[in-house]
């Protein structure tokens, strides 16, 4: 994400501390794979653990009035792959995570980390009620 300069308390925080959830969202989400173009329509993307290397410099220059146009980068806690969702089409089901499984496509290779992560933690991930239209 780039900043525009305003200064937002929980943003800093969230900088600051260098950890927390992120959910992104696109309305239009396609991609290639395999030479084949792929159009998912609107996802969430969604790090339960993610960290924002040089923060606590981001913050430090937004305090001095200098943080317009910094590009914050979004990186996973212990290289957890992002999870990739279409929340309507889950309705009112849990999202269970899975591989690509594509032949000739590998795995992430922190996938069944990941997996592991959502079943001892039996957490949700956010539906399609945190829309953005």
């Amino acid at each position: 994400m780039t900043l525009d300069g305003r200064r937002e308390p929980d943003i800093e925080k969230i900088l600051e501390t260098g950890e927390a959830a992120l959910l992104l969202q696109r309305k239009a989400f396609r991609f290639d794979i395999l030479g084949t173009e792929v159009d998912l329509g609107h996802v969430f993307i969604f790090q339960s653990h993610a960290t924002f290397p040089g923060g606590a410099e981001h913050v430090a220059a937004l305090r001095n009035g200098q943080g317009a146009g910094r590009k914050v980068s979004v990186r996973a806690s212990d290289d957890l792959p992002f999870v990739l969702y279409a929340p309507e089409r889950l309705g009112t089901r849990t999202a269970v995570i899975t591989g690509w499984g594509i032949d000739g496509y590998p795995e992430h290779e922190k996938l069944e980390n990941l997996r592991r992560f959502q079943r001892e933690a039996q957490r949700r991930l956010p539906g399609a009620e945190k829309k953005r239209h």
